[in-house]
């Protein structure tokens, strides 16, 4: 039997992960909305249906991770912080090979500033996906009565 302090920071680990989960997908889409042709595909302008159908495929699939409600959330808000952070961090790495086209220290407001609505879609976005990942788990994989068993019943 797991004690409850291992218990509660496996939990912790795991929200952060699912967070983090998040978090990279909406700073992609975040950098890949502001600078379209650095992201893949590389286009002139940035592709709407494909950035939800990232957001909405990721944060379904964590809701299908996240184990109730209260998690859901913090996950979501969490991954809005991480989004920031990977997206700054995309926007600074052409300063790892010397390459600078802005001062440092400009780029997170610059990335705030054009993609405010791309993190308030990522915002939503994430908010409704896991819900409905968690809201499927609920329904179609937690069976009360009988473990789930990939196997043929047998008669």
């Amino acid at each position: 039997m797991a004690s409850p302090i291992r218990s509660k920071r496996r939990s912790i680990a795991r929200t952060v992960a699912l967070a983090a989960v998040l978090g990279v997908a909406s700073g992609y889409v975040i950098f890949y909305g502001i600078f379209p042709v650095s992201g893949v595909p590389a286009s002139g302008e940035a592709s709407v249906p494909w950035m939800l159908v990232l957001l909405g495929v990721t944060s379904i699939l964590v809701g299908l991770a996240t184990e109730n409600l209260s998690e859901m959330i913090f996950e979501v808000f969490l991954g809005l912080l991480l989004g920031g952070a990977v997206a700054t961090g995309m926007a600074l790495s052409p300063l790892l090979v010397g390459v600078v086209f802005v001062s440092p220290d400009s780029v997170p407001a610059f990335l705030f500033h054009y993609g405010f609505l791309l993190f308030v879609l990522g915002f939503v976005v994430d908010l409704v996906g896991t819900s409905t990942g968690l809201a499927l788990r609920e329904r179609y994989f937690l069976r009360r009565g009988r473990p789930v068993s990939f196997r043929p019943e047998r008669k």
